[in-house]
């Protein structure tokens, strides 16, 4: 069996976890498990990746049936597996998702927490029937823990569980540490709630939190990358690059340090919107940041839905110079292909694009009646290994031979391991010209002539639209603009 992959996690933090004494005797936590391996691997997948509020299903728990839509998360915050809380928040999840009912982690964390320190539960423990004393404080340390983690992300605290406030929970239950971070993060008590406590001084000591805590704003939210900043001075302020030891987002379940990285680098970015942290290529990142405007790269429009494809391409689907087996592909996937450098996709990914594209090409074939050969519709629309043309020319000066055509086999030139030629004596003629990037960041595979054009259209237009923003941004700039 694979070794299973690593926590999402900065090594730091779970040393710092594992060695707490809230730890001791606790069971290993969800994040080492063959289950939360395989959802990582799904989860960091650009084709396709599982949603992190993805439901989870525990059927020898009461309440964990797959009717109550309860995520992974939920479970973490009810089981006090500090550690998949970390994980689970890192990895995106909805921090404030109910389930079925309505219920959300914190409401699940915080209703153990009152349970557990139930005068029912304390007295038992101390009859020594129940729990340790130590097991019963690491136990409620854990507890406390994820409701901190819980309350740091901003989650909402004036909710109620069978019609109980959570705060009216927290007071029933002494836990003083929690119900000032409650208060801290703007909770509001009911009016009655002075009633929960049976002594004057505590009614006083919880008043005194009120005041202390009335009219502040909410401490900002903490970043979930765990760095211990906040969002504005973390991923909400410039984009990080993707940590060396996770597992690559491109779905090859290698880490990123031995696929992705320095061929095409990530970066993570927290959106505003979505309230989580993702990851992007650096260079896509790059140009939305542009607006899309990166003209050296018209392929701006790689991750795209069909629908958008459909669109953006509208007028050029019915030139004829784009090859009708390579429309008729272009509009069912997600992506645009192109060829690739050896820097650029990885491989892994590359060849998930170039299965599903050919897939396409070999059901147009079957279905769209075409009068070529099959073989010319496969020059004119497949792609190979990285996403450039799957049957090749020999790049020799004034040679047209190419593969598949016959016995034609081209071999790689031994330095790049890129450039075809069918003899040597063709990739002698050719030196000249190839030495310039033989090997260099930038080459790329041949190309189809199909996506020529889509290169072409897209330079025009990304140019064109650059040039009404730059207009525009001339004219809220001018003298006249301003007064």
């Amino acid at each position: 069996m694979a070794a299973l992959s690593r926590p999402l996690l900065p090594d730091e933090l779970v040393e710092k976890v594992l060695t707490s004494d809230m730890m001791f005797e606790f069971p290993t936590s969800e994040v080492f498990s063959q289950n939360s391996h395989e959802e990582r691997l799904s989860m960091r997948n650009f084709q396709g990746p599982l949603s992190p509020d993805s439901f989870f299903v525990q059927e020898l728990t009461i309440g964990w049936t797959k009717e109550m839509n309860r995520t992974p998360l939920h479970l973490a915050a009810y089981d006090g597996d500090v550690l998949a809380v970390y994980e689970r928040i890192g990895l995106g999840t909805t921090v404030d998702k109910p389930d079925a009912s309505g219920i959300t982690p914190i409401c699940l964390a915080v209703s153990q927490l009152a349970l557990i320190l139930s005068p029912h539960v304390i007295s038992t423990t101390a009859g020594g029937s129940l729990l340790s004393a130590s097991a019963l404080r690491r136990e409620v340390s854990r507890l406390e823990c994820v409701i901190r983690i819980l309350v740091e992300q901003h989650v909402v605290l004036d909710r109620s569980v069978d019609g109980q406030p959570l705060i009216n929970l927290l007071c029933r239950s002494a836990a003083w540490d929690t119900i000032a971070l409650f208060l801290e993060h703007g909770a509001t008590p009911p009016a009655t709630i002075t009633r929960l406590f049976k002594t004057a001084a505590d009614r006083a000591r919880f008043t005194s939190l009120v005041k202390s805590h009335t009219a502040k704003p909410r401490p900002p939210r903490k970043c979930p990358c765990w760095s211990g900043k906040i969002i504005s001075e973390c991923h909400g302020k410039e984009d990080r690059p993707y940590p060396l030891g996770y597992i690559c987002v491109c779905g090859s379940k290698r880490t990123y340090k031995k696929c992705c990285f320095g061929r095409r680098n990530v970066v993570e970015y927290w959106d505003p919107t979505l309230k989580r942290i993702m990851h992007d290529y650096e260079k896509s990142r790059k140009a939305v940041q542009d607006l899309g405007l990166d003209t050296e790269d018209p392929f701006f429009t790689q991750d795209l839905s069909p629908e958008i494809i459909k669109q953006v391409f509208k007028g050029l689907l019915h030139e004829k110079s784009l090859d009708a087996a390579f429309a008729y592909a272009l509009v069912r996937v997600d992506f645009v292909p192109r060829p690739e450098s050896r820097k650029g996709l990885s491989r892994h990914l590359s060849e998930i694009r170039q299965r599903r594209w050919n897939a396409l090409v070999d059901e147009y074939i079957k279905t769209q009646g075409d009068n070529r050969s099959q073989y010319d519709i496969e020059r004119a629309a497949k792609i190979g290994t990285w996403n450039g043309a799957l049957l090749r020319a020999c790049e020799g000066p004034g040679c047209e031979k190419i593969e598949g055509n016959g016995s034609v086999t081209l071999k790689l030139c031994g330095k790049c391991q890129i450039s075809v030629y069918c003899t040597h004596v063709c990739q002698k003629a050719a030196w000249k010209t190839h030495k310039a990037e033989c090997g260099k960041d930038g080459q790329r595979e041949q190309s189809l002539p199909s996506q020529d054009v889509v290169a072409k259209y897209l330079k025009h237009l990304t140019e064109d639209v650059a040039e009404v923003l730059r207009r525009l941004r001339d004219l809220s700039s001018s003298p006249a603009s301003s007064s």
